[in-house]
């Protein structure tokens, strides 16, 4: 289990052990934590600093993410990912919505919205970009 919290710092729980390693992840709170769905050890943390982290819980003993999106000019709020851990999107409290593709993290995808479907309570069904990703 991964939580993400005030001053920045991610808490990795291992249930089975019952035991947890916390470190800094971000310079301020995070708001949003993923964990992939292709490979067990990698997640992503998001914060008001407005970056999304890649991190292996392999690898964190010096608390060097394994990649850093470009920024975000407001804090982000929601991370999720494909199935596949191609892509990942985040959404930020500014109402941005950025798609991540993770073989070239730091590298924003072109996202143009050129359809979107909404039901009546006006949430986003289905959207268009208008190319293929």
């Amino acid at each position: 289990m991964i939580v993400g919290g005030a001053g920045g710092y991610v808490t990795i729980i291992d249930i089975e052990q019952s035991s947890h390693d916390s470190f800094c992840a971000h310079q301020s709170d995070i708001k949003a934590i993923y964990c992939s769905k292709a490979n067990p050890h990698l997640f992503c943390s998001g914060g008001i600093d407005g970056c999304c982290k890649l991190w292996d819980d392999r690898a964190l003993n010096d608390n060097i993410p394994i990649a850093i999106s470009a920024g975000n000019e407001y804090s982000i709020s929601y991370i999720d990912g494909d199935s596949y851990d191609k892509y990942i999107v985040t959404t930020s409290i500014g109402g941005t919505i950025a798609i991540w593709d993770l073989r070239r993290f730091s590298e924003n995808l072109p996202f143009n919205i050129q359809q979107v479907e909404m039901d009546k309570s006006g949430i986003i069904e289905r959207f268009d970009t208008g190319h293929e990703v």
